[in-house]
């Protein structure tokens, strides 16, 4: 019989001649952090920017390197729903730009843009206007000037001056992005018209102008329907605004068609099953058809929609109230008493649950 000894002393002996793994390097975590960020793997990917931010700062690499770190990691943060901690990333990206490069550097008008995107979706528009107007202005001194960024920028600062009840300012903007795209021609940058003129269309049915209104978003359809690539939302989000128009003059029957249409090319998007754009068409497709008493059509597409919501934090929120109070609503026509007092209570217990704290059916 062999000694356990003789045995023990022969693996000790292997083992002790297997080649020691070098540890991770500032590198190699940066790429996987990117990679799984590529990938929509933003869980692991918030980790490992993080380790890799850390690994470089121990190893006195140069802030310029550490920059793309960061901004890696607030674009990951924004894409989790984590909002509040995204805008302090991007600030200290801001900030890191200006020290090196000065305040008028072009990458800054990017971060400017993204700060401007969390305060716009806080509904903190006249914070986002200060952010967007310093963009623009960094923009148009570039050589050549990037009109296709201006002309977005614009129409952001429109659709702000809406949602603020400034309809003159928002008729300024959007002539000043419709000038700067004027010249514009390439296909692949047509799809900032389609956002001008979504935008104007909210303008015009604000005003009371259905008419014009509804042909701006025929016209964005059209625009969309020539120029979306593979894994483009736009043309998604297209039929989901002329379905929601729709909802809102009562035409429930051509509602339901976009927004059907939409949620069709919502699902073949890249990560469509938690892209936002599919959480919209689903939300306002179940809206149709409760505002047409379809309540068993509605429950299933609605119910999506809740799924989608509970992927992204505190950007979900507030959807999710929403999406949470129309279910209520399914259920207490459909007789589901019992069930709607459970969604009711957990509407109740999300409404005063701290920012990041997911509440459970």
């Amino acid at each position: 019989m062999k000694s356990p000894i003789v045995i023990g002393l022969a693996f000790t002996l292997a083992l002790s001649v297997q080649p020691m793994l070098a540890a991770p390097t500032w590198q190699g975590v940066f790429k996987d952090a990117q990679t799984q960020y590529s990938m929509g793997d933003f869980r692991s990917a918030e980790k490992s920017f993080k380790d890799a931010i850390s690994r470089a700062q121990s190893a006195g690499i140069g802030d310029n390197t550490q920059l793309q770190m960061i901004h890696g990691l607030a674009d990951t943060l924004m894409a989790e729903g984590k909002l509040a901690e995204a805008e302090a990333q991007y600030i200290r990206c801001l900030q890191m730009t200006e020290k090196a490069h000065g305040a008028a550097n072009p990458s800054i008008a990017e971060i400017c843009e993204r700060i401007s995107g969390i305060y716009f979706l806080n509904s903190r528009y006249a914070d986002a206007d200060g952010y967007y107007v310093r963009a623009v202005d960094i923009r148009r001194k570039g050589k050549p000037v990037d009109n296709v960024a201006v002309a977005a920028d614009l129409n952001n600062l429109a659709a702000s001056a809406i949602y603020q009840n400034k309809y003159p300012e928002a008729e300024k903007y959007i002539a000043e992005a419709t000038t700067a795209m004027s010249s514009e021609k390439k296909i692949g940058d047509q799809g900032v018209n389609v956002h001008i003129l979504r935008t104007k269309a909210m303008l015009l049915e604000k005003q009371g102008k259905m008419k014009e209104a509804e042909e701006a978003l025929k016209k964005s359809l059209s625009i969309a329907e020539t120029c979306t690539f593979e894994n483009d939302s736009l043309l998604a989000a297209s039929f989901n605004e002329l379905g929601r128009f729709y909802i809102k003059q009562k035409n429930y029957a051509e509602a339901q068609s976009a927004l059907e249409s939409a949620v069709q090319i919502a699902d073949q998007l890249k990560f469509g099953a938690e892209h936002p754009i599919l959480e919209t068409s689903l939300a306002n497709l179940a809206a149709a058809y409760i505002d047409d008493n379809k309540y068993e059509k509605a429950e299933s597409p609605l119910l999506r929609a809740i799924a989608v919501n509970e992927k992204f934090g505190d950007m979900g929120k507030d959807a999710l109230k929403g999406n949470l109070t129309d279910y209520a609503k399914i259920l207490e026509a459909t007789h589901r008493t019992k069930q709607a007092g459970e969604v009711i209570e957990r509407l109740n217990k999300l409404t005063a649950s701290p920012a990041n704290e997911p509440t459970k059916m």
